[in-house]
């Protein structure tokens, strides 16, 4: 009896560990939001793809959902296993991440003629590609890291950071412990 328990244990363990990738079926975007962490990478291609790789169980956690240009990407508070997401898209224009997570925007987009980013809530986003124009709200902790090459419009916040290089010029707003540094 104990032995046939440890051995349900021990299925039932490993079951939920299973892990796996599935691909999404999405539409053109311009506007990718996030909620609730994970580590995403956006990268170049011709048309929009989303793969998810983890945990089955987390896998099915994720909301995904599209609307007037904007893919909404949800992790669900109770899925805390590594979670990773790949997004494919030709174009890209604003990012809005909140509740933790990394968002990393690979090169090969080329150098973006302007981005709109806000990170809230514990949020790390990473643009690798070059800006013309950046316009980055950081709050609660939040940090934003890109090269900018003529205009950063920052508006930090409750321990929120906006890390550059480049030759931009910097508009800034600093409120209550937020730093906009260049690098």
């Amino acid at each position: 009896m104990k032995n046939s328990f440890l051995l349900l244990l021990t299925g039932l363990s490993l079951t939920s560990l299973t892990s796996m990738a599935q691909q999404k079926n999405i539409t053109s975007f311009e506007t990718l939001c996030v909620s609730g962490g994970g580590d995403i990478e956006v990268f170049y291609s011709k048309g929009p793809t989303l793969e998810i790789k983890g945990e089955e169980s987390c896998i099915n956690k994720i909301g995904i959902a599209q609307s007037s240009g904007t893919l909404s990407i949800t992790v669900h508070e109770n899925c805390k296993k590594p979670t990773q997401i790949f997004i494919g898209t030709p174009s890209l224009k604003r990012i809005n991440q909140k509740g933790g997570g990394n968002i990393e925007i690979k090169k090969g987009f080329g150098t973006f003629i302007a981005l709109s980013c806000t990170v809230r809530g514990g949020g790390n986003t990473k643009v690798l590609d070059s800006i013309n124009f950046l316009s980055a709200s950081v709050y609660g902790g939040g940090t934003l890291s890109a090269h900018v090459n003529k205009l950063l419009e920052g508006k930090v916040s409750d321990g929120g950071s906006i890390f550059y290089k480049g030759t931009a010029v910097v508009k800034s707003n600093i409120l209550d412990g937020g730093v906009i540094k260049k690098l």
